[in-house]
C-alpha cells in the first residue's frame, strides 16, 4: 500500500520494516540461545535436531552418527545451515538500516566499544569479502560481522553467497571430525547425554547452596 493511499498512515507504513528487521534479529538470537540448554540432553540422541537449532557442538556428534549409519551424512551437513544462517539476513539488514545511528550511539556511550567497531570496519575495508568467508574463525561474533557487512555496503546477493561459503567452512570440518572418530565419538556423546541431566541438577543445587550460605553468612555479619 502506498504512503499516500487513503486509510493508511505513512508513518506506520515505514515502521513495518523496522518491526520485521529488529524482530528478526531478536527471534534469531533467542532461537540460538534456546538451543544451549538442550545440548547435553539431546546431543547423544538427536544431534541433527540440535544442528538445526544452531548448536555447534552437535555437528561433530552428527558426523559420528553418520559414520555409524544412524543419520545420513547429507542431513548432518545440511541441517546446521538452518540454525547458523537463519539470522544472518536480519543482522545484515540491521547493519544496512541502523549502522550509522548505532555507531553514533556507541561512540557517545562507550569509547572503547567505538574503537572495536572501528577496528571491525577497518578489517572489512582491508579484507573485504574474506571476512565473511572466514567469519567463524575471526575473534568477532558473527552477528557483528554480518551487521558490519550490511553497513559497509555489501549487496545482499554477494553477502548471501560469501556467508554460505563461510558457514560451510565451519560445518564441514566439524562434521568430518565426528565422521572420522565414528563409534568412539558416539559412545562419548551418548554417555554425556545420559549423565548430563544429573550433572546439571547437581551443579545447580551446589550453586544455589553456595549462594544461600554466603547470603546467610553476610546477614549474620
Amino acid at each position: 500500500m502506498a504512503d499516500g493511499e487513503p486509510g493508511q498512515s505513512p508513518r506506520r507504513t515505514r515502521r513495518w520494516p523496522d518491526v520485521v528487521c529488529v524482530g528478526g534479529t531478536i527471534v534469531s538470537t533467542v532461537y540460538y540461545l534456546a538451543a544451549v540448554p538442550l545440548v547435553p540432553s539431546l546431543v547423544g540422541n538427536h544431534p541433527v535436531l540440535l544442528e538445526a537449532l544452531g548448536a555447534a557442538p552437535a555437528m561433530a556428534a552428527a558426523g559420528a552418527f553418520a559414520r555409524t549409519g544412524r543419520v545420513s551424512l547429507l542431513s548432518a551437513t545440511v541441517a546446521p545451515l538452518v540454525g547458523l544462517s537463519a539470522g544472518a539476513p536480519f543482522f545484515w539488514w540491521a547493519g544496512r538500516r541502523y549502522g550509522n545511528a548505532l555507531t553514533t550511539f556507541v561512540e557517545r556511550r562507550n569509547p572503547r566499544a567505538s574503537q572495536e567497531v572501528e577496528r571491525t570496519l577497518q578489517m572489512y575495508r582491508r579484507y573485504g569479502g574474506w571476512t565473511l568467508v572466514f567469519a567463524s574463525y575471526l575473534p568477532v561474533p558473527n552477528p557483528i560481522l554480518y551487521a558490519t557487512a550490511g553497513w559497509s555496503g555489501f549487496g545482499f546477493p554477494q553477502f548471501a553467497v560469501l556467508g554460505l561459503i563461510g558457514t560451510m567452512l565451519r560445518i564441514v570440518p566439524a562434521v568430518a571430525l565426528g565422521y572420522a572418530l565414528g563409534d568412539h565419538a558416539v559412545r562419548i556423546v551418548v554417555l554425556l547425554s545420559r549423565y548430563s541431566i544429573a550433572a546439571t541438577l547437581t551443579l545447580s543445587m551446589g550453586v544455589i547452596a553456595m549462594i544461600w550460605w554466603r547470603h546467610g553468612h553476610l546477614t549474620k555479619k
